[in-house]
């Protein structure tokens, strides 16, 4: 399996997307992330990596039996609902996922829970997408509102509303990150603050 620790606790792995074809420019691997807390594991985007499932369920049980606490899967949009009913199945996980967020297949059952470590971000303009941060690993999991796609960093316009939407991402200046999570393509994994804000200016100049 493709696995990178970034801290004790925090580590991310990397899975085929099921729905990719050789004509994206993008990554076909694309970021899941685990977190644990004295409070217990948090799975953010989890998907199964094909081929290779028995080996990860083996490590993700024996994290789970020695951790002793309930686990809980997070979801950055409802499109990357992936594999979460196989978590949800196999630990009785609960959900989180934005709150007003569309779906476009069978809802799953949500909750209004977060765990603790762990911060939801709402931008403004859009309302299928959150953010979370982790702020003792100062990292900031983004799934697609920041993108590699193309080979560099910066700012995902698809369907949100884009004017107040970019009026809302300069709040992102004010967390001490180090780390930038992204579903696509290269995360960053040090510098945070400065390539959200090169990022976030890139976005909001008049050519953008």
């Amino acid at each position: 399996m493709n696995v990178h620790e970034l801290a004790p606790g925090l580590w991310y792995w990397l899975a085929p997307h099921p729905e990719w074809e050789p004509t994206e420019n993008w990554p076909e691997e694309v970021l899941c992330v685990y977190y644990e807390s004295s409070d217990g594991i948090a799975l953010i985007d989890p998907l199964l990596p094909r081929g290779e499932e028995a080996e990860f369920w083996q490590a993700l049980d024996a994290d789970v039996s020695r951790s002793g606490q309930p686990v809980r899967v997070l979801l950055t949009a409802p499109w990357h609902v992936r594999d979460t009913s196989a978590f949800v199945d196999r630990y009785a996980a609960s959900v989180w996922a934005p709150p007003h967020a569309r779906w476009e297949e069978a809802e799953l059952t949500t909750t209004d829970e977060l765990p603790p470590g762990v911060e939801a971000l709402l931008p403004d303009g859009d309302e299928n997408q959150a953010l979370f941060f982790v702020r003792d690993h100062q990292t900031l999991v983004a799934g697609d509102i920041f993108s590699g796609t193309g080979g560099r960093f910066h700012v995902f316009i698809d369907d949100q509303d884009r004017e107040p939407f970019l009026d809302w991402l300069p709040r992102l200046f004010e967390l001490p990150l180090e780390r930038v999570l992204i579903a696509h393509g290269d995360s960053v994994l040090s510098n945070g603050a400065a390539r959200v804000r090169e990022a976030v200016a890139e976005a909001r100049a008049p050519h953008a």
